[in-house]
């Protein structure tokens, strides 16, 4: 009986055992595959707006813009009016006497000041004055962001010729070329700022720089933690009513 117990007790120790490194597999095993995914951003975020937003930049970004250089390329050409421009990433990508560039630009506004709807008809407009996208319209689209939420965005991709700056055997250049800018725009029905995320490339560096997969990811990255600069002073207590003399 004895022996029995003691098969018993080691069974249902080691089922237990047995559970527990399987659940810290599964663990690690999700959040390797999570990480994975993400492999082609930097593994720190930068902080922007006064460090209420936080976004995971892409790798192959390098040069960070800060809206002042000349001549302008730190936003789209056919987005100039960038509604809450913060800052832009630049990639140079070499090829066969070929320098191409490819951007990306990220904005934020805070929903006090303007909708989600307001944001994306002000890029819309500008976008539809481009000879290649009249007709273009936004995607709603739903992602699930790095923190395992599910996040609303309206998407814009852009797929046809625009203007590139390229550096053609060491002479620079812009003229119209084949490529793809993708467009994100945060919709969320309670948000604190409407997120801006533009990425385009020239066809020609595709490989180097995917852009809607780039745009996407960087938007599954994206976190907002406002900070309340003037909080709610609770209303002052009102003093007792005088009672009235009476009569004695």
């Amino acid at each position: 009986m004895r022996r029995t117990s003691t098969f018993f007790l080691a069974v249902c120790l080691c089922g237990c055992w047995s559970a527990g490194y399987d659940k810290a597999y599964e663990a690690s095993l999700d959040r390797y595959q999570a990480e994975a995914e993400f492999a082609s951003l930097h593994a720190q975020p930068i902080a922007l707006f006064e460090e209420q937003m936080q976004v995971r930049v892409p790798k192959v970004f390098v040069k960070q813009l800060d809206g002042t250089e000349s001549p302008p390329h730190s936003t789209p050409p056919f987005v100039r009016n960038f509604p809450g421009f913060l800052t832009a990433f630049e990639a140079s990508i070499n090829a066969v006497n070929l320098q191409s560039q490819a951007l990306l630009t990220l904005g934020a506004v805070p929903a006090a000041e303007q909708t989600h709807e307001d944001v994306a008809a002000t890029i819309l407009t500008q976008v539809q004055e481009d000879e290649s996208f009249p007709q273009v319209k936004w995607e709603p689209r739903d992602v699930q962001s790095q923190a395992g939420t599910t996040e609303k965005w309206n998407v814009l991709e852009l797929r046809g010729p625009q203007l590139f700056d390229q550096i053609v055997a060491g002479n620079p250049e812009s003229k119209r070329s084949a490529g793809v800018c993708a467009i994100w725009v945060s919709a969320q029905p309670r948000q604190s700022f409407c997120t801006v995320i533009a990425c385009r490339a020239p066809d020609g560096i595709s490989a180097a720089v995917p852009v809607a997969k780039l745009a996407e990811l960087v938007a599954r990255t994206v976190e907002v933690h406002p900070t309340e600069k003037n909080p709610a002073v609770p209303p002052a207590s009102k003093p007792p009513a005088r009672r009235k003399p009476t009569a004695e």
